[in-house]
């Protein structure tokens, strides 16, 4: 992911970081301008109503989870660029534990509200992040 490709969801966000991206010649090639490296990774931050469905090998709970996306700058350091609060994500997954490494597989989830925590970039459109992540995550 890069801050050129993501700007197709995320509008204003080329615009912020192209100035940078351009000034360090690593990140660019004369034919297709690719951005800074962008990273999304999520944080669990309420974990509640956990079920186990042995019929169905699977377990479902509900959580508040936290969206980072960071953007790797030049220097090698990151910088938030956006933060999104889903609430109330009911989800569906199965779980695999080897020695001290649990491994979870998510088989759907949904989010019933998203919430604007931090932008650098403006404004964001939170009705397209919120059918972004139920589509992604449809079984």
């Amino acid at each position: 992911m890069d801050t050129n490709h993501l700007n197709l969801y995320l509008p204003g966000l080329r615009a912020k970081y192209e100035p940078i991206a351009l000034a360090n010649q690593t990140y660019m090639d004369l034919y297709n301008f690719t951005g800074l490296k962008a990273r999304l990774f999520l944080e669990p931050i309420w974990i509640g109503n956990w079920n186990s469905h042995a019929s169905a090998k699977v377990m479902s709970a509900e959580a508040d989870v936290l969206v980072h996306l960071n953007v790797t700058l030049p220097n090698g350091e990151e910088e938030v660029a956006l933060q999104v609060l889903l609430k109330n994500v009911k989800a569906n997954f199965t779980l695999k534990i080897d020695g001290m490494i649990i491994r979870a597989h998510v088989e759907s989830a949904k989010a019933n509200e998203v919430r604007l925590i931090h932008s650098s970039f403006g404004r964001v459109n939170l009705l397209m992040i919120k059918e972004a992540f139920n589509t992604l995550l449809i079984p």
